[in-house]
């Protein structure tokens, strides 16, 4: 009897010792939930508001521009994407059926897309400030959309920048270069040079490169153009392009043995820049990847 008292003394002496440790370990695994549902709440609310910038910009896109270039419907995808990621976070989906190896996997890619978007971003940004001496000896006109017979808001931008640097310089020679699309009645240099002409640019400084469907095949056919004329790819040589188009241009140009190139930044829509950025970034994107340029010469 004396042995089996002394014995449930020790069981419940054992049990008190151990009962605030089991207490502690549970009010800091509730602790630790409730930081993990604060953090969660936080992060549904923001994908929610982006969700909701991503899906107003969107609307607003489509406003103002119709369904002109197809692009714009990323924000779209990305107001869902949103919605979707906020979801998950707020129900804890991602937490029930996801290990923790697989949402660090997750984490990681999206902090290295983060940081590749932004780093591109900067250099596209450093574009901005493209603005050539006078007299260079040629300036390429980028094409862009030709609506009808008329140049598109972003192509007479471009064109509106040629205009007044012509004016400032009365020996260069312009490469109107763009080719005609399956949705349009002229070519993108004949467009161009109609434009050009008719605000008194000289016909015979004006040169026509009308066979090209993107930005890499404008320099390399323009370049072909330049050297027909007698032209040396030494030649001070500048490209007109809107302001988020021209890092993008000139290094095009550098990868295709273009020495003395310079960017010239004509304004941008404002309502689209944002869009145009993000589609710029996917334009280097590809171009870097199919050996067109290198981000850094």
């Amino acid at each position: 009897m004396i042995f089996k008292r002394e014995l449930s003394n020790w069981k419940k002496w054992e049990w008190k010792k151990k009962e605030p440790k089991k207490i502690e370990l549970k009010k800091n695994s509730v602790e630790k939930e409730d930081k993990l549902d604060q953090s969660n709440r936080l992060k549904s609310r923001l994908l929610q508001g982006l969700g909701i910038f991503c899906l107003l910009y969107f609307v607003t896109i489509f406003l103002y521009n119709g369904l002109f270039g197809g692009f714009f419907f990323v924000w779209l995808l990305a107001a869902i994407a949103c919605f979707v990621l906020s979801f998950f976070m707020r129900t804890k989906i991602a937490y029930k059926y996801a290990t923790s190896k697989i949402r660090k996997l997750i984490q990681v890619a999206i902090f290295v897309s983060a940081v590749t978007f932004f780093v591109i971003e900067g250099f596209v940004l450093s574009g901005f400030a493209g603005d050539a001496d006078t007299d260079l000896n040629y300036v390429i006109v980028l094409g862009a959309h030709v609506k009808g017979n008329e140049p598109s808001r972003v192509l007479k931008m471009r064109l509106d920048k040629a205009v007044e640097y012509a004016g400032e310089s009365e020996h260069t020679i312009f490469v109107v270069s763009g080719g005609q699309g399956s949705d349009e009645s002229i070519s993108e240099a004949e467009c161009m040079y109609d434009y050009m002409v008719s605000r008194g640019i000289d016909p015979e400084r004006i040169l026509k490169e009308d066979k090209s469907t993107s930005t890499f095949e404008n320099l390399k056919f323009s370049k072909r153009i330049i050297e027909q004329e007698n032209g040396l790819i030494t030649d001070s040589i500048g490209i007109i392009s809107n302001n988020f188009h021209v890092f993008r241009a000139t290094r095009i140009a550098l990868n295709l043995g273009y020495e003395n190139v310079e960017g010239i930044a004509a304004k941008s829509d404002v309502v689209l820049q944002l869009n145009n950025m993000v589609r710029e970034f996917c334009g280097i994107m590809k171009d870097v990847m199919y050996g067109n340029m290198k981000l850094i010469i």
